[in-house]
């Protein structure tokens, strides 16, 4: 079972999230106008999109989110800017022959 998650931004800049169980749930508030078919995320597939709504997106293996767009953009400039440890490779290695 799923939990549907909508992100929004008050005016003072903090993100208040409202979680439903059912994407009806949120259908009152938001126009659903189609369902998501092309995510690489196959668990997405056949969710609900609404207008305006930045979504579904997968947020671990229970959560459907959805953000506004003002939430959406902050949230995604704050993570751009969150540093990642690389993974190194060594270039000196060589495959083995066999």
């Amino acid at each position: 079972m799923s939990i549907y998650r909508v992100v929004t931004m008050t005016k003072a800049g903090k993100f208040v999230g409202q979680d439903y169980d059912d994407p009806a749930e949120i259908r009152t508030q938001f126009e659903q106008i189609g369902v998501e078919e092309d995510s690489y995320t196959l668990r997405l597939h056949g969710e609900p999109v609404f207008k305006g709504l930045i979504g579904p997106l997968s947020e671990g293996p229970s959560v459907i989110r959805y953000e506004t767009p003002e939430a959406y953009a902050v949230l995604t400039e704050v993570w751009a800017k969150t540093r990642r440890p690389r993974k190194r490779r060594n270039l000196n290695e060589t495959e083995s022959e066999e």
